[in-house]
């Protein structure tokens, strides 16, 4: 009998050390019951560390990786709405358009929080996939929530002045290559009455695009004469860099009809894209290499404009494959 009570006894205590021994043990805090929990931890751990991850190589302008790290945290259910943000922003700056509206589209759904930029970005989007009303659609929420940020002082309203500068622009842009010229100076006339720009805590980093876009205007109403004199404003700050004015002036050559002109300018935008931060964030090289085909076009130079085209179709640059097609073997 008492040996029997000693094997009960001994019994008893292993059950005791057992259930202590998972009940304390643990990985950064958390309790382990079995192998299986343990395995679960370390996903989670992992699955952090790939959403610290993609931020860090979105900053660091590393698109393919960050397409990866947020298409890891999408399947995984972490923090969605974040992740289609800089998976879109990655696809943008790939010039993948249309796989980044569908994931603007899917933070919106998602409820991001950064949805003044989110339309703002989607509306450029759209605008290179030539679906020029839906852009102009995007622009205008981005504003409507832009407008709503500084009436309930959110965190950050301040940035919102910007945004509403930009997305104006944007418009104007637009408008501009739907003809509607005249109807887009009117809407930067209003940019500049408005004092938007002295409450803009960018405003020189605004200033420049804001004279371009006026010599995009102008341009596209054959006023060559304002939008040079628009362009020497917007090159007044940022020289080396303001690819976008370059980009115009070779566009005004070209409409002009100083062709080898035009080309040297684009080619000089095009050099400015392809450095540094200007490579990531702006898709105006593809349309550098579509304008630059079409002035080699006029120089009866196929080959060198089918050249060009080629590379604007890796752009993604609406329409130019008809240009192929009718250009190129």
């Amino acid at each position: 009998m008492k040996y029997l009570f000693f094997l009960f006894f001994v019994f008893f205590l292993i059950k005791v050390c057992n259930a202590q021994e998972k009940q304390f043990n643990s990985i950064a805090g958390i309790r382990i019951i079995n192998e299986t929990d343990v395995a679960i931890i370390k996903k989670q751990n992992e699955l952090h560390e790939r959403l610290k991850d993609y931020i860090f190589l979105y900053a660091n302008k590393n698109n393919d990786s960050t397409i990866i790290a947020t298409t890891f945290c999408i399947e995984n259910n972490i923090k969605k709405a974040d992740a289609y943000f800089w998976r879109a922003r990655s696809y943008e700056n790939t010039t993948k358009y249309q796989l980044a509206v569908e994931d603007y589209n899917k933070a919106i759904e998602f409820k991001s929080i950064s949805l003044t930029s989110i339309y703002s970005s989607k509306g450029e989007c759209l605008e290179k996939l030539g679906k020029i009303n839906e852009a102009i659609t995007a622009y205008n929420m981005s504003i409507d929530y832009a407008n709503n940020n500084i009436k309930n002082k959110s965190v950050g309203f301040e940035y919102s002045y910007n945004t509403i500068v930009y997305s104006t622009l944007y418009i104007a842009r637009a408008k501009a290559k739907t003809g509607s010229s005249t109807e887009a100076l009117k809407i930067l006339d209003e940019i500049n009455t408005s004092k938007l720009n002295s409450k803009n805590i960018f405003y020189n980093q605004v200033k420049p695009s804001y004279y371009a876009a006026y010599a995009y205007c102008y341009a596209n109403n054959n006023d060559f004469k304002n939008a040079k004199n628009s362009l020497n404003n917007s090159l007044t700050t940022n020289d080396s860099t303001n690819f976008e004015a370059f980009y115009i002036k070779g566009l005004i050559s070209f409409l002009e009809g100083q062709y080898i002109q035009s080309i040297k300018e684009f080619d000089f935008a095009i050099n400015i894209g392809n450095k540094k931060v200007y490579k990531i964030y702006y898709g105006i090289n593809g349309e550098c290499y579509f304008q630059k085909g079409l002035a080699f076009l006029k120089l009866n130079k196929k080959e060198e404009a089918c050249t060009s085209f080629k590379e604007a179709s890796k752009m993604n640059v609406f329409n130019v494959g008809n240009l192929i097609l009718e250009n190129c073997k």
